[in-house]
């Protein structure tokens, strides 16, 4: 009477196999998940600079430096300075451990076709 109680190679190869298989399938999606998630941080955060700097606009009266040729640049400087936001909300999302440099990132109000048009520029800070 045989009483092996054990694997044998070929069943602990297959379990390999399978496992290695999975992981080939979902480890790529996971990245791909993970990287969304990354962007639309990114995205939020960007959203909330833009509305912060549309705040310190409106609360310092420079709706009317937005002209067809004057456009108007608000430096993340000036949100820290004025109370609108502060230097841990600077933090690159993307990156982990770097930061937007606050004196070199701004955001951009251009007037364009009668609208108002955002872009943000934000510099990371590498020191």
């Amino acid at each position: 009477m045989n009483s092996n109680k054990g694997f044998s190679l070929i069943e602990i190869l297959i379990v390999v196999v399978i496992m290695m298989t999975i992981a080939v399938i979902t480890l790529p999606k996971i990245q791909h998940s993970l990287f969304e998630t990354e962007e639309a941080v990114y995205d939020q955060l960007v959203t909330r600079l833009i509305n912060v700097a549309e705040d310190y606009i409106s609360d310092n009266n420079l709706e009317s430096s937005i002209t067809p040729t004057s456009d108007l640049s608000v430096y993340l400087d000036d949100l820290i300075t004025e109370g609108y936001i502060e230097t841990k909300d600077l933090k690159d999302p993307k990156s982990k451990d770097l930061y937007f440099n606050a004196s070199t990132s701004y955001i951009l109000f251009k007037l364009e076709n009668g609208e108002v048009v955002k872009t943000a520029n934000l510099i990371i800070d590498e020191e």
